[in-house]
């Protein structure tokens, strides 16, 4: 039933993403060498295949399930039962999980079930849903996400991860994201060689230049004395402590890249002077790696909108998966307002943040509403409902906030390890494949 009901959009954003891919691929084997690509493939195979193992043994075995009558929704079993007639998923027992993990402590697990189960079990702290579809449909949303919405905003949160799920784009994802890792860890290999190839010396002189000009950063930049203020620890004191505001962490970030640019281009020229080879195939890799994250993420983008359509065709409303997104946009804003004071970092520039929107996993907040809006206007929905889904005041329980363990990591994040994305599951995208689990 569902595919049935795929716009035509779907099919084209999955050829369009492939063809692409398979334009970089041929750049990327124009500089490889039959050595990078056996060992980039064998690698990228190999842990692509032991993360979707250990994914899938936690996913589908490990989680809590939430009770037919949950106290922050009663209603909960219901909404489960129709999406699952809905979306075509009957066959399977209709259950929704908690990000929560049993507790097993006599089963021997290994290191990446460990993390994976560690990291879920942090999640389950944040308002947050899931899902995993690779051979059984797991639908999964936190209990802080079921307090903070009502039973339309929970049934259109849900009816977006049954679409990713009935979809199946895990399937459609994972060929994408394997074939992109293995040319990019083929690229970064080549780039590699060509850097040993400037021998012992130009290596060594790199890294005195690099050394040298990020000193000299430190010293003459305006603002150099802010990287002074960080150590060697996995979270600088800073951060723990809290003591900067956003407006602090916006201008530590900004001269951490100029001091990474600068370094970065010094190394450069000195391993060029020893192999002029390095320049132009450091650049072409560079480029290659960079359109393929382009496509990534882009395609990851293509799936979410997919998904908030699948939301409408299965039964949602619009108007409360508009709702929704802001209360947990709201979320977000109010916990880091409350963890950093009440000072957001500086604005970025309408190109600065076009850019970085290319490079997010799920579209902006702003750009999902107004492609519900127009879903909305299709189905009849008048100006006034739809202004006051976009506008209208919104009750968020006093209850719901992020830890601040996540503020912590949102704030790494804001300094360059990640973006912040509004799932706030940065930790979790680390330990599991992007294309195993959608967040919604």
């Amino acid at each position: 039933m569902f595919f049935k009901l795929q716009n035509f959009n779907s099919v084209a954003g999955f050829f369009s993403h492939y063809s692409g891919l398979a334009l970089l691929g041929s750049a990327a084997l124009a500089i490889a060498q039959p050595w990078t690509l056996i060992v980039s493939g064998a690698f990228t195979t190999g842990l692509m295949a032991w993360s979707l193992k250990s994914n899938k043994d936690v996913l589908e075995n490990g989680l809590l399930k939430h009770p037919r009558a949950h106290k922050f929704s009663p209603n909960l079993q219901r909404i489960v039962d129709r999406l699952f007639e809905r979306s075509g998923l009957g066959e399977h027992e209709a259950v929704v999980y908690d990000f929560q993990t049993k507790v097993e402590p006599d089963k021997k697990e290994g290191l990446l079930h460990k993390l994976i189960k560690r990291t879920l079990d942090n999640v389950a702290s944040v308002p947050n849903a899931a899902a995993f579809n690779m051979g059984k449909p797991v639908i999964i949303i936190s209990e802080p996400l079921l307090e903070l919405l009502d039973d339309d905003e929970e049934e259109a949160v849900l009816a977006h991860e049954f679409a990713h799920a009935a979809a199946k784009h895990q399937h459609v994802a994972l060929p994408h994201k394997l074939l992109s890792s293995v040319m990019k860890v083929s690229n970064s290999l080549v780039v590699l060689n060509e850097m040993i190839n400037a021998g012992v010396v130009g290596i060594s002189l790199s890294l005195v230049a690099a050394g040298t000009l990020s000193s000299a950063v430190k010293r003459l930049h305006p603002k150099g004395h802010l990287l002074e203020d960080e150590d060697d620890s996995d979270t600088p004191v800073f951060l723990r402590k809290r003591e900067k505001t956003m407006r602090e962490l916006a201008e530590i970030k900004s001269v951490k890249k100029f001091n990474a640019y600068v370094s970065g281009a010094g190394a450069t020229a000195v391993t060029s002077l020893f192999n002029p080879l390095y320049l132009p195939i450091r650049l072409l890799a560079g480029g290659i790696n960079l359109s393929a994250t382009f496509l990534e993420k882009s395609f990851s983008r293509n799936k979410e909108y997919q998904a908030d359509r699948g939301a409408t065709v299965l039964g949602a409303s619009p108007l409360a998966m508009i709702t929704s997104l802001r209360k947990l946009s709201e979320v977000q804003k109010r916990s880091i307002q409350k963890a950093w004071y009440p000072d957001q970092a500086p604005q970025s520039g309408k190109l600065s943040k076009k850019w970085k929107e290319q490079f997010t996993t799920h579209p902006s907040i702003e750009k999902r509403i107004g492609r519900l809006v127009g879903i909305a206007k299709q189905q009849g929905y008048s100006e006034f409902e739809i202004h006051k889904a976009v506008h209208g005041r919104l009750r968020i329980p006093n209850t719901v906030n992020i830890p601040e363990s996540h503020i912590i990591e949102t704030a790494k994040a804001f300094l360059g390890q990640e973006d912040i994305g509004i799932d706030m599951v940065g930790p979790l995208k680390k330990s599991l494949i992007p294309s195993k689990l959608h967040a919604a």
